[in-house]
């Protein structure tokens, strides 16, 4: 029996699927996130080719990775999102708020004399 060679699988899949992979990730993210999914996933799949057991589940297995990997862009996009909008509330009532007063010039003005 051959042994397994589990990069070369995962790596020929990539290569053979990429416009299928491609197209299952444009429909799961914002299209200007679609080639960070596609170069993360990539990546985490080369990384992790070693976990894969199975040559014949190789495709559903870069599916699956891609859809956790655009999970994961999804939620940092909405995170940064998140801070964005918390960021500008902060800044505009910052800027609407009264200036801060300055209570260090008030003691010494009152040790002055009235003339």
């Amino acid at each position: 029996m051959k042994e397994f060679d589990a990069m070369a699988c995962v790596v020929l899949a990539l290569h053979a699927h990429s416009s299928d992979l491609q197209r299952y990730v444009r429909a799961r993210v914002a299209p200007s996130d679609v080639d960070d999914v596609l170069q993360f996933a990539a990546l985490r799949a080369i990384e992790k080719a070693y976990s894969l057991q199975d040559p014949d589940r190789v495709l559903h297995w870069l599916y699956r990775l891609h859809s956790n990997v655009a999970s994961d862009v999804g939620r940092k996009r909405a995170s940064e999102q998140r801070l964005l909008e918390a960021m500008t509330v902060e800044a505009q009532s910052a800027a609407s708020a009264p200036p801060p007063q300055c209570g260090c010039s008030i003691t010494p003005a009152r040790k002055l004399k009235a003339k």
